[in-house]
């Protein structure tokens, strides 16, 4: 098996012939047996389709003739049929399988007994294979009359015609396949041989050329692509012949350029040394000077250069630059890391240059590096010192923009030359967009000319100055600046520019000025409640003998009115005193649920009377406003308070409206009003007078400033900014001259709690004796006299005191119930004597009552007793509902 593979291999002519054979061989053969399958599959259908056509022929053509029993007629048809190549018989039968003609006339009247024929007497009515194979066919057709079956057409052709015609064409594609495969070798013959002479030739030439011979020739008469490449062969060997001529001639030039170097560099300094390598990266040269660089001998730096390489990643740029060297290309000088013989690392620039031979073929590289270790260091200490610096300047940056004020400097011409982060906000601008600008170009014309002002003369005098400075934008936004600004100078002493230092104090400047309106009010409301302290006791004992006296004379009519008149004398100046008390009070007294939509429309026909026709008011009120915990007296009060301001503020007429709406405050909101976050009725009462100034709006509810002369007590609007606090809520003012104002009122929605008592109840409460023992402390007699008289008059055993010390002595000594003290009082208040007995006889009630409200005697007490106070000056009836609710509490 080896010797015939190696046979087969030796020779490209044989391996050729044995190919086409082997190919020629296996194409024939498919081919001639899908020829016979084809041919055979052909005759096999066409005679199937001429047997069945018989068939249906002789049963369509037999019908009428079986139908009328014509024996003469019968055999007619199956004669006409008889000249059809290879048939074998033909017939007719009956359904009942008698045969009733035949080519063979012997076999009429027989009866079919065959397997194959009594398949008739059973079959469906259809054109029906009996009997089917590679020789012979059998085919049965129905006979019909009308629909009606009335036997059978049968065909039986012989198919050995077809068998040997494929035997035929079989043997005839044998031949052809020999005759194929003969021709094939003869032809792979002719061509393998002419193949094979050319390709020896050039055998045998490259085989005189491996042995140094240059002289030859390879000479091939041929013009195919062995021609081409005998002709390709004998040009690569002159160009071998020329290649090694050059490179003679690069070694003498190399040679010659080595002897240049050595004069060069004798020339050069210590800290140079020279080389040369070949484009194979041999060094085939290097200056002695390489000692007095790195420290070692030429020839132990030229034998292995590679491994004094550091792993400093410009190492591999350094390979790259010498690779481009050797390429031909010419490098800018570049930097490489390498050990010095002592360990140490150093830093060498190199410079690099090919060398071409006369036909401009790179032969060697030449460099010369120079040790720049120490200017690297010196470089290195100053790359950390501008770090450093850099870092600082970083560090003073990151401190500026840290800074919540406006920090910003300019030159001398007041353009701007940088500024922080917040200045950059406040502007609406980046400080590259800032810089090289002035303020006339962010700022408005007047802000902007204000500002250079300042500035030219901090610059003239050359000393720091503070100012307030407004900045009113075109949007209606007006910010309160406090400014520093302060010259910088030059080494040479000389201002060169100001830096300026600005503090939003907008909100500070609105918290001082509600502070300053608290403290007027709080003064105020000394003032009056010192005042009204002693008035609400006189009033208290007036109106409780009133009372008293009117019940005494109920049965002389005219004596009870006079007393009664008394009384309602004494209710008018309560409501006075709780009028003066507005500007202080933190709670209201009389509070209740308030529709405010209710009140307006029940007081609105009021107030178009008192306005006169010439203003118009307009109510536009929110559906389904939500409830408020207020005193409504109060809020008639401020609303017919402000209508008067502002029909004052139109001398000749114009609208006032009123209106009401549910709003929810989010955190934001809420913290710029200085309110909680939660839901208020916003009230708001707009009209189109002549207006105010901010001058004006800043003092509008300020007590007794006016600005309507003696026509106004300047109490007004003092009474509505006191009611509305007191009440939990805020009150701000918007207007412009000649464009009207607009107050806008938020107060606290109310969520109701449980049930108040009916009527009834609290008729019945007053009017229930008592046994309780009740001790009063007060400092007036008539008011204490007076309380005491009326509750005795209801069964309750009653103690008085004028003094606090008095009550202690008297609690030491008796078993009080409740305990009625007013807060102030001379030595010991009514809220420290409360704190007294809570601590030393925990189960007396306490009751206080007041017709003054202190901050200082409240915060002192807890949210119970401050809740159940009794204010001054209180009816009889009030006394007697408030004394039995307290014994009645658990």
């Amino acid at each position: 098996m080896q010797l015939l593979k190696r046979f087969f291999i030796s020779s490209l002519a044989r391996q050729f012939t044995f190919s086409v054979v082997i190919l020629l061989a296996v194409l024939m053969s498919f081919f001639v047996y899908d020829l016979v399958s084809r041919q055979h599959e052909f005759l096999i259908k066409q005679s199937n389709k001429q047997v069945h056509g018989m068939a249906e022929t002789l049963a369509a053509n037999g019908a009428s003739w079986i139908l009328s029993n014509d024996v003469v007629g019968i055999e007619e048809i199956i004669l006409s049929q008889s000249s059809f190549p290879e048939l074998s018989y033909a017939m007719f039968i009956n359904i009942n399988g008698k045969v009733l003609g035949y080519t063979d006339n012997n076999q009429v009247g027989r009866y079919v007994d065959d397997p194959i024929s009594r398949q008739l007497l059973t079959i469906p009515a259809k054109t029906t294979v009996l009997y089917e194979s590679s020789s012979f066919i059998d085919v049965a057709a129905p006979v019909f009359v009308k629909d009606r079956q009335i036997g059978w057409a049968r065909v039986g052709v012989d198919r050995g015609e077809i068998a040997h015609s494929l035997e035929a064409v079989t043997r005839n594609g044998v031949i052809y396949i020999l005759v194929a495969i003969i021709l094939g070798v003869l032809f792979s013959w002719f061509i393998t041989r002419g193949l094979s002479a050319g390709i020896q030739g050039l055998t045998q030439a490259l085989h005189k050329v491996i042995k140094g011979e240059r002289d030859i020739q390879c000479k091939l008469d041929r013009y195919d692509e062995l021609g081409s490449l005998s002709n390709d062969f004998n040009h690569m060997l002159d160009t071998i012949n020329e290649r090694e001529e050059q490179l003679i001639e690069s070694y003498q030039a190399l040679d010659q350029s080595e002897q240049k170097i050595s004069r060069l560099v004798s020339s050069l300094t210590p800290e140079y040394f020279f080389y040369s390598h070949d484009t194979n990266g041999r060094f085939t040269y290097v200056s002695p000077s390489i000692t007095n660089v790195l420290g070692y001998t030429c020839e132990e730096f030229a034998q292995d250069f590679d491994q004094y390489f550091t792993d400093n990643p410009i190492n591999d740029r350094a390979r790259y630059f010498t690779q481009q060297s050797i390429s031909g290309y010419r490098q800018l000088p570049y930097e490489l890391e390498t050990f010095h013989k002592n360990g140490s690392k150093h830093i060498l620039e190199v410079t690099e240059v090919p060398v071409f031979d006369n036909h401009n073929n790179v032969i060697a590289v030449e460099g010369m590096a120079h040790d720049i270790n120490e200017r690297k260091h010196a470089e290195a200490a100053l790359h950390a010192e501008k770090n450093k610096l850099a870092m600082e300047q970083a560090l003073l940056r990151s401190l500026i923009n840290s800074v919540p004020d406006l920090i910003f400097y300019k030159n001398h011409e007041s353009v701007y030359m940088g500024c922080n982060k917040a200045f950059e906000e406040f502007v609406g601008y980046q400080e590259a967009e800032i810089i090289g600008k002035t303020d006339f170009d962010l700022f408005p014309q007047g802000v902007a000319e204000f500002f250079r002002k300042k500035d030219g003369e901090m610059l003239a005098s050359s000393r720091s100055r503070q100012n307030e400075e407004w900045v009113d934008y075109p949007d209606g936004r007006k910010v309160l600046l406090d400014t520093l600004k302060t010259p910088y100078y030059g080494p040479d002493n000389k201002v060169l520019g100001l830096i300026g230092i600005s503090r939003d104090i907008t909100e500070q400047r609105s918290q001082e000025e509600q502070l300053r309106r608290s403290q007027k009010m709080e003064a105020l409301g000394k003032l009056t409640g010192g005042i009204a302290h002693d008035y609400n006791n006189l009033l208290g004992v007036i109106m409780g003998y009133a009372e008293i006296l009117g019940l005494e004379l109920a049965d002389n009519a005219r004596l009870s009115k006079y007393a009664m008149e008394i009384y309602s004398a004494g209710e008018r100046g309560g409501r006075l005193t709780r009028k003066l008390l507005a500007f202080t009070r933190k709670d209201v007294a009389a509070a209740d649920v308030t529709d405010i939509n209710s009140v307006l429309e029940t007081n609105q026909q009021m107030l178009e009377k008192t306005l006169t026709a010439r203003i118009k008011i307009n109510m536009q009120l929110t559906g389904s406003v939500w409830p408020l915990w207020l005193d409504q007296g109060g809020l008639e009060d401020l609303i017919l308070n402000m209508s008067i301001n502002a029909m004052h503020a139109m001398p000749d007429g114009g609208n006032l409206t009123f209106a009401t709406t549910n709003v929810s405050l989010a955190e934001t909101e809420a913290q710029a009003l200085e309110l909680p976050v939660g839901d208020y009725v916003q009230f708001t009462v707009t009209d189109t007078g002549i207006g105010m100034d901010k001058e004006v709006c800043s003092r509008i509810f300020d007590p007794f400033y006016s600005t309507k002369g003696e026509m106004g007590s300047g109490l007004g609007l003092s009474q509505v900014y006191g009611y509305v606090h007191a009440a939990g809520g805020v009150i701000n003012v918007y207007s412009e001259p000649g464009h009207g104002t607009r107050f806008m009122i938020l107060f606290p929605r109310y969520f109701s709690s449980d049930a108040a008592k009916s009527d009834r109840d609290i008729s019945e409460m007053m009017k229930s004796s008592g046994h309780e023992t009740v001790l009063i402390v007060d400092d007036d007699e008539q008011l204490r006299q007076q309380a005491g008289e009326t509750l005795k008059a209801y069964g309750y055993h009653v103690l008085e005191a004028s003094q606090s010390s008095k009550a202690l002595e008297i609690l030491t000594n008796e078993s009080v119930d409740l305990l009625i003290a007013n807060v102030i009082m001379p030595e010991m208040g009514g809220c420290q004597l409360s704190t007294e007995v809570h601590k030393k006889y925990p189960q007396i009630k306490v009751l206080l009552a007041s017709g003054f409200n202190d901050d200082r005697y409240l915060s002192t007490i807890n949210g119970e007793l401050k809740s159940n106070m009794l204010r001054k000056p209180f009816r009889p009836d009030d006394l007697l509902y408030r004394v039995r609710s307290m014994l009645d509490q658990k």
